[in-house]
């Protein structure tokens, strides 16, 4: 199943923009790495960074 068929919500969607932005250029998508990946010290830290709130 393509990933088109499934709906997206708007905050995913802006944080696949932002990774799409990243990854033109070797700069960028290390910052991207640092931010996402090896800043946050546990998936709880992840999950704030990417202002993930359950509902």
């Amino acid at each position: 199943m393509h990933l088109s068929s499934f709906a997206i919500p708007a905050l995913d969607a802006a944080h696949i923009g932002e990774y799409v932005a990243a990854a033109k250029d070797e700069q960028g998508f290390a910052a991207y790495l640092e931010k996402y990946i090896f800043v946050p010290p546990d998936h709880h830290r992840y999950l704030e960074t990417v202002n993930f709130r359950k509902k």
